[in-house]
């Protein structure tokens, strides 16, 4: 079987490194020929480990640096533009734009890639240079073309969506807005061979240390995680990992707050050195608001702090709600209730044994029923079927 994956984002973009490569890895590891083309290469020599299974392609061939979409240059006009116009209430007559380099991209993809031959395409994410490349060229080939969701990213209602043999999501809320369209559900999951707790020495922390990692983007309520943590009775430090445009309004209200001194800012952590940094922690945190958006996400941070034996505290909302419950790894919070989760960041700070028992629930439970090996295998089926239709 050969399959040609078309990504919108370099390796080193969240979706593309923490899922997209590790499905089309296991893919490979059962004989499917795989070229995988990127809209330019990354540097990241994290992303080398997938290579000896995967051909990469790259549209713009000179590596550079790239800084975190949350360091991005402000937004130009055009591209504010085509922001709008990718809404999902636009999305029902056009793929939503990534950026104002996609007529660039989008053509430069077609002139590298048409004379090739494939099997079935695999467009990540409903956008211009991914699933519209890829209606151009499946309609050239004759060949099938499947959608990978990990974002409500389009309009349920799209009649795009009807041209795609097959959809994949990564959410069961994601499940629920296309089922007309009988998606496979594939939630995310981590790499347990990286993301191992066994490889690290032991926590001695007198004082629990509860984390949070990730990108700080704007609309993330953060400082609700921040003002839990001043609420709390049981002596506790909280951490901060990642960068992102709220950063300084946190740093802001920590030192207002008085708790400077017990709230550790770090800098941006390489993909090679995030394992470590939560083999430090004790208690790992999410906050997702009740959006559609949000509810529609499988946060990967999620499965790293199962994966690292990390109990949970989320608000109950979503994947991670359905997550946490299957897997008995956490506590579910109410978001908006800061009050509600200091009680929860207590209960974890004053019992090990706790936290121990959720910790080690949740690794087991991606060991036994949700990693990118059991994937691989339905995906694998699906992509079969379709093909054989």
């Amino acid at each position: 079987m050969k399959l040609l994956c078309i990504s919108p984002y370099s390796p080193e973009v969240v979706t593309i490194g923490r899922r997209t490569l590790p499905l089309l890895y296991e893919l490979a590891r059962h004989n499917y020929e795989i070229d995988v083309l990127f809209p330019r290469a990354s540097i990241d020599p994290f992303f080398t480990k997938f290579k000896d299974k995967l051909n990469y392609f790259f549209l713009n061939a000179h590596a550079r640096a790239q800084r975190p979409a949350c360091f991005a240059r402000e937004p130009t006009f055009l591209s504010k533009a085509f922001r709008f116009l990718g809404q999902p209430k636009f999305g029902k007559l056009f793929f939503p734009f990534a950026g104002a380099d996609e007529i660039s991209i989008t053509l430069r993809s077609l002139m590298r890639f048409y004379a090739r031959k494939y099997d079935i395409i695999y467009a990540v994410k409903p956008l211009l240079r991914s699933a519209g490349v890829s209606f151009l060229l499946s309609k050239k080939w004759g060949i099938p073309v499947i959608l990978d969701l990990d974002d409500y990213d389009i309009n349920h209602d799209s009649y795009l969506l009807k041209k795609f043999r097959g959809i994949i999501v990564a959410s069961r809320e994601l499940e629920k807005f296309f089922e007309k369209y009988n998606p496979l559900y594939i939630p995310n999951s981590a790499d347990l061979n990286f993301f191992d707790p066994s490889r690290y020495k032991p926590k001695k922390n007198t004082t629990p240390i509860i984390t949070w990692s990730g990108i700080m983007y704007k609309t993330l309520r953060l400082e609700i995680v921040m003002e839990a943590f001043t609420l709390m009775k049981e002596d506790a430090k909280l951490k901060f990992i990642g960068g992102g445009p709220k950063k300084q309004e946190l740093i802001y209200h920590a030192k207002r707050a008085g708790f400077i001194d017990k709230i550790r800012f770090m800098e941006w952590v390489e993909d090679s050195k995030v394992p470590m940094a939560l083999a430090e922690s004790d208690v790992g945190i999410l906050y997702v608001s009740d959006t559609v958006f949000d509810r529609c996400k499988c946060p990967l941070k999620l499965f790293e702090y199962m994966a690292m034996e990390l109990p949970v505290i989320s608000t109950d909302v979503g994947e991670a709600s359905y997550t946490i419950r299957k897997a008995n790894c956490g506590i579910l919070v109410p978001p908006e209730d800061p009050r509600a989760m200091a009680e929860a960041m207590d209960s974890l700070a004053r019992n090990p044994d706790l936290r121990r028992k959720l910790g080690k629930n949740g690794r087991k439970y991606l060991v036994k029923k949700q990693n990118y090996y059991l994937h691989g295998l339905r995906l694998k089926e699906f992509i079969e079927q379709i093909v054989k239709r």
